[in-house]
């Protein structure tokens, strides 16, 4: 993985052949210890491990991939559990049919490149235990500024 700072809240990475994403983005945050972080990226992988959450059974439904895919689309954030980072992301992929697949990224290792830019700022943003899904959500009420919309 190669970093580069576009400007003071906006870093550029670049992930090679054999690095796995959601690894490579929890060793970036802890360069960046309790920052909020929203990243988006594309790139190309060869291997996934894709979710999605099933409400009834409280787990996640996973799909393995093991081909070539053009990420389409690559988004996410990580916030902070018990002071350590916490990577929630989505992804989009396209197969050589042109055959889109998405869902919860819970792995994916780059086959040529990835690149992803991250917008950091300096806030902390936790994420708590939701007693009904067991999920870990953003935790926002605390600072004062919830609004019903």
């Amino acid at each position: 993985m190669k970093s580069r700072i576009l400007k003071k809240d906006t870093v550029l990475l670049r992930l090679f052949p054999g690095e796995e994403i959601i690894a490579s983005l929890q060793l970036f945050a802890h360069n960046y210890q309790n920052m909020f972080i929203n990243f988006t990226g594309i790139g190309a992988i060869n291997q996934a491990t894709l979710g999605c959450f099933d409400i009834k059974s409280k787990n996640y439904i996973k799909k393995e991939l093991t081909d070539n895919y053009e990420v389409v689309s690559l988004i996410g954030n990580i916030a902070t559990v018990n002071n350590n980072p916490f990577i929630h992301s989505h992804i989009c992929l396209s197969n050589d049919k042109f055959e889109v697949v998405g869902g919860h990224l819970m792995s994916a290792t780059v086959s040529i490149t990835t690149e992803i830019t991250l917008s950091i700022t300096d806030q902390t943003v936790a994420r708590v235990e939701d007693k009904e899904t067991g999920l870990q959500l953003l935790e926002l009420e605390d600072h004062g500024s919830h609004q019903s919309i």
